[in-house]
């Protein structure tokens, strides 16, 4: 009650639906974090999933390295673009859907 009304700022938040059923990568260019996967901010890990994303990532990259092929082969990029994409997509998944319930519990409680 005693902060100034002028001191109240209203910002809106839209949810996007992930990029969940869809290929995060093309070729070799793989998205990551917000692009694929938003969040609401209520939960705190839309930052925390962007950071998992390009561990994940540069080990399941690092997995295609030999000595004889540093850079590894195109399909095995892809095939591991596509690890990358299996192993991420049932975690963020679930964080996503928790941010969004999280989101509407709030926004619904003063309802």
């Amino acid at each position: 009650d005693n902060t100034p009304t002028q001191s109240v700022e209203q910002r809106d938040l839209y949810d996007r639906l992930p990029e969940f059923f869809r290929s995060w990568s093309d070729g070799n260019v793989v998205l990551m974090g917000d692009a694929v996967h938003p969040m609401m901010p209520n939960l705190g890990q839309g930052g925390c999933q962007a950071i998992e994303d390009a561990y994940i990532l540069t080990q399941t990259l690092a997995s295609v390295q030999t000595y004889s092929d540093p850079v590894g082969s195109q399909e095995a990029i892809r095939e591991a673009l596509q690890r990358f994409y299996k192993t991420r997509m049932p975690r963020v998944a679930g964080i996503s859907l928790l941010s969004g319930l999280a989101s509407d519990l709030i926004i619904n409680a003063f309802d």
